[in-house]
């Protein structure tokens, strides 16, 4: 009998956020390709998704270095030869050195948008084969609201505001085949990425400061990003295509200028 039960990718699996989106993933039926450069934290996500009742024959650990097109490709081939498809790829990598726009270097530029976007890509590339066999699939790149708001880090920014502009490409190319190409773009979220960016104290009033000013006033948690992942790899979200869900608490709204209360009647916007 043929295994139904679609197979997807996720790069950066066993950071953060990605072992958040593997295992909503799981938790819906799917089969995983677990991606990561890092061999440790790879065995741990498969510990602990085998801990929580999921059966380790379901979860592929795939050790690759996305800034390796031939790396890229050995891994897509590799889910290939063991599955014989794959469904949905879920690009979660993501790197953002520090480093200002005014001082950035070649080597920040091209290594961030090496990981951050051209992975992206190449993942397209090598995945086709398969959505054209299958007449279906679909890639979400996992963005951020500074596509909008932009930066403090320009390479970081541009990288994700250009994969906005990547998956709409895709959902227009790939389109008449069933493939679907989305982006999700979170907010701040509390993840080992953003905790590197300075002590507990700095991080935790930028955190603040994020929740103070977002509508919602609240911080966005890795589940969040994952469920927003979850349903748009769903049949629920079977027409939509070439969009981007911001999940950052409406941080992504531009700011309003409110009218004082004791303002006249009469006074309009200008």
């Amino acid at each position: 009998m043929t295994d139904e039960r679609p197979i997807s990718l996720v790069t950066g699996a066993a950071g953060g956020l990605g072992r958040v989106i593997s295992g909503a993933l799981m938790r819906d039926g799917h089969r995983l390709v677990a991606l990561d450069v890092a061999e440790r934290p790879l065995a741990e996500l498969t510990s602990n998704l085998t801990s929580q009742g999921y059966d380790p024959s379901d979860v592929m650990t795939v050790l690759a270095d996305l800034r390796d097109e031939t790396a890229i490709a050995a891994a897509v081939a590799a889910v290939g030869e063991r599955w014989g498809r794959l469904d949905h790829v879920v690009h979660n990598a993501g790197i953002e050195p520090p480093h200002k726009a005014s001082s950035v270097t070649v080597e920040i530029w091209d290594e961030t948008f090496a990981i951050n976007t051209r992975a992206g890509a190449l993942l397209v590339k090598h995945t086709a084969p398969f959505w054209e066999a299958q007449q279906g699939g679909t890639f979400i790149a996992i963005g951020s609201r500074t596509w909008l708001s932009g930066s403090s880090t320009g390479a970081y920014g541009a990288s994700k505001a250009a994969l906005v502009g990547l998956m709409r490409s895709i959902a227009v190319e790939l389109g008449p085949i069933g493939v679907r190409a989305n982006v999700v773009a979170p907010g701040f979220v509390r993840s080992p990425l953003n905790a590197s960016k300075g002590d507990s104290a700095y991080v935790e009033e930028y955190a603040r400061e994020f929740s103070d000013l977002a509508p919602l006033r609240r911080l966005i948690e890795p589940i969040d990003v994952a469920e927003a992942v979850a349903f748009l790899v769903s049949p629920g979200a079977r027409n939509i295509t070439g969009d981007v869900i911001n999940v950052a608490g409406g941080m992504h709204i531009p700011p309003t200028v409110r009218w004082p209360k004791t303002r006249r009647h009469g006074l309009t916007d200008r």
